[in-house]
């Protein structure tokens, strides 16, 4: 799965265009929010979180990116 393109951004991607990308979603797919299926939207949620969470960590995202 590419992280990157998850979040919807370019791999030169700053961490703050991260972190707004991120929020987007989250708010988009939240499976409380959402008025989609719930279990394909914490699916969803769930990659978003998943790529968010290693992409703003700068140890992880150079370790994914390595």
């Amino acid at each position: 799965m590419d992280y990157y393109r998850v979040l919807g951004v370019a791999k030169s991607a700053s961490s703050s265009e991260i972190k707004l990308a991120f929020r987007a979603l989250a708010l988009k797919l939240h499976p409380d929010i959402a008025k989609s299926d719930k279990t394909e939207s914490l699916h969803a949620f769930q990659r978003v979180s998943t790529a968010y969470e290693t992409l703003s960590n700068k140890t992880k995202k150079e370790l994914y990116d390595y």
